[in-house]
């Protein structure tokens, strides 16, 4: 797997929190690859959010297949090998979509420690969409306890459509 230079000091805005020694920073193509969700300056606890390769390629293989027929083999793999979503590939900017193992090994390059990190979820919007219409609130209440409980075992943190991650500055 190449990795993508996602992570680029002289971009912004995602120094703001102050977070200094985590550099969440990311340059302007890729802005929105790394969501700052929450940032606690007396505890030093960040929660963010990235787009996650494994689950957009599970989430979406028909849209995957479509793009390996209209695009060819070498563009389909050069996402599956660097994350890095081009625009004739989507409906929005270039963007860079994560690998746990990627954003872990990324994390661990800095002076924190990752206190826990979770997919977002293990259904696709765009896939079970009908079937959520067609819960009961305790069917739906039921789903929730089940994606929380399973979302953050190991095997599946990288699943969901986005990969959550909670990190604590050390010192």
């Amino acid at each position: 797997m190449k990795n993508s230079n996602v992570f680029d000091k002289s971009a912004e805005p995602y120094n703001r929190s102050g977070f200094a020694g985590i550099d969440l920073q990311a340059p302007v193509a890729s802005r929105q690859a790394v969501r700052v969700l929450l940032f606690d300056e007396a505890d030093r606890v960040l929660l963010l959010s990235v787009m996650s390769l494994v689950g957009a390629t599970a989430g979406g293989l028909a849209e995957v297949i479509d793009d390996l027929r209209t695009h060819g083999s070498d563009v389909v793999q050069a996402v599956i090998d660097t994350g890095d979503l081009p625009t004739e590939l989507s409906s929005h900017a270039p963007m860079h979509m994560y690998r746990w193992s990627e954003l872990r090994d990324l994390l661990e390059r800095h002076p924190c420690r990752i206190v826990t990190a979770s997919a977002s979820g293990l259904s696709y919007g765009r896939v079970h969409r009908d079937l959520h219409l067609s819960l009961s609130e305790e069917e739906r209440e039921r789903l929730t306890a089940w994606e929380i409980d399973l979302a953050a075992e190991p095997g599946a943190i990288g699943i969901g459509e986005h990969i959550i991650a909670v990190v604590q500055k050390e010192g």
